[in-house]
């Protein structure tokens, strides 16, 4: 099982990379749907994180919320449920292994639906 989800995984990241052009954040033909790319790590970035889910391919990244710190990457995935005020930094990035990750923005109103059929059915 294993093998399959790093197979998988090689996959995500060779799709990413395809579809990128360059170091930063590419739009895709799908609504909602985008791919990063960066070849060295960054700077820290403060930003509005809105709801999403960030999904890390390859290489690490870091967010911090408060005085709380997240480090995330290859194997792991980051959901944000509500706009959240972060700092956000690349840490693990080369040009020959670049950070590679795909975010689907997730709407607040679906959320709440979701949530609200999710409780009503336990």
């Amino acid at each position: 099982m294993e093998q399959t989800v790093r197979k998988q995984q090689s996959e995500l990241a060779t799709l990413i990379a395809q579809n990128s052009n360059g170091d930063g954040v590419h739009p895709t033909a799908i609504e909602r749907l985008f791919l990063f790319c960066s070849s060295q790590p960054t700077a820290p970035l403060h930003a509005l994180h809105e709801p999403s889910l960030c999904i890390v391919a390859q290489g690490k990244k870091q967010v911090m919320l408060a005085d709380n710190l997240y480090v995330y990457g290859q194997d792991q995935y980051l959901v944000v449920s509500i706009d959240l005020p972060v700092v956000g930094q690349v840490i693990e990035a080369t040009p020959s292994v670049p950070y590679l990750c795909l975010r689907v923005d997730l709407d607040p109103g679906e959320l709440s639906t979701l949530m609200s059929k999710t409780r009503r059915s336990r």
